[in-house]
């Protein structure tokens, strides 16, 4: 029975199969669009991703049966996250397969599927096939999602933030302004507004600076100056480093570590250090002297990246 040791004897096995995966990748990358073409790119594609999925599963099991033996050696939970990232990245890499092999002429299909090389795929191939056209996954999506800012910078139009585009000195002030936290007042059945907390009044001590309005009987007190009935959501300064964070890291600048000094009177390394270097070490945050934003892996995974800026209590 082979041990969890024997699987890798040394650093440079374990790394030659990590960079054995990523020239997979790489490979996988040259069929893009190319499946049709011809019985050998189906082929290779499908041989190449079922070989860097054997490797990376390998990887896998080694790496965190190596965490889970003693969580406090970093080095461990370290190499477990890498491989986690370079599953995430053969994911997309192979996003565009099932959506082509979809589009093939059935006849050009079955033809394709005679061939003796060909004919081990021929179920999964087949089942796909029979499927027919469906909503895509979460790493056809993904590929989409990236293949859209290609298309878009090709005709014009730059990332102001995450899932938003402009031509230059276009980008929606509208929009900014919630990443950005300019106040605002909100109308309508559900919707909200963000007020700073030194025009609520005196009638109560604020932890924060700011307070929020969800119905309009709050903004109608508000109008009216009626300072000791309503009932705002006084947001402490906890709530609005957090919110701080995660809205102004949807921009793709970032945040600024001076706004932040400015704004809490308290500087951001002092706040929230620990988890950018985290996160930095994971290359999921990128920064300089004075802003920091989200990486391209980040931004695929920005959900988690958020949860590293909620503070405790």
């Amino acid at each position: 029975m082979t041990t969890i040791d024997e699987m890798y004897p040394s650093e440079s096995d374990l790394n030659k199969d990590i960079d054995k995966v990523k020239e997979l990748i790489d490979k996988l990358a040259s069929y893009k669009g190319k499946l049709a073409e011809s019985k050998s790119n189906l082929y290779e594609a499908l041989h190449t991703s079922e070989d860097a999925g054997r490797i990376l599963e390998k990887l896998y099991v080694y790496t965190h049966m190596k965490s889970h033996e003693d969580t406090r050696i970093n080095d461990n939970q370290g190499k477990a996250t890498k491989i986690d990232m370079l599953s995430t990245e053969l994911s997309m890499a192979t996003s565009y397969m099932v959506p082509e092999i979809i589009s093939i002429d059935e006849a050009k299909l079955n033809e394709y599927l005679q061939d003796e090389k060909l004919s081990f795929y021929k179920k999964y191939v087949e089942d796909e096939a029979k499927e027919g056209p469906k909503l895509p996954d979460e790493d056809a999506e993904r590929q989409m999602y990236w293949d859209t800012e290609t298309l878009m910078e090709k005709n014009g139009y730059h990332r102001y933030e995450i899932s938003n585009y402009a031509k230059e000195g276009y980008a929606c002030r509208h929009n900014l302004g919630y990443w950005e936290r300019i106040p605002y007042l909100g109308f309508g059945i559900g919707a909200a507004s963000l007020v700073p907390g030194e025009l609520i009044g005196k009638c109560r001590k604020l932890e924060g600076k700011m307070g929020r309005y969800t119905n309009p009987d709050q903004l109608r007190e508000y109008a009216h100056s009626y300072r000791n009935k309503f009932q705002a959501e006084l947001l402490t300064e906890t709530e609005e480093m957090e919110e701080f964070m995660f809205l102004g890291l949807r921009k793709m600048d970032g945040i600024s570590k001076k706004e932040f000094s400015e704004y809490f009177g308290k500087s951001l390394e002092d706040i929230y250090g620990e988890a950018i270097c985290k996160l930095e070490s994971l290359k999921l945050l990128e920064q300089d002297d004075d802003r920091v934003w989200l990486t391209k892996r980040g931004i695929d995974v920005s959900n988690s990246v958020f949860v590293e800026f909620l503070l405790e209590g």
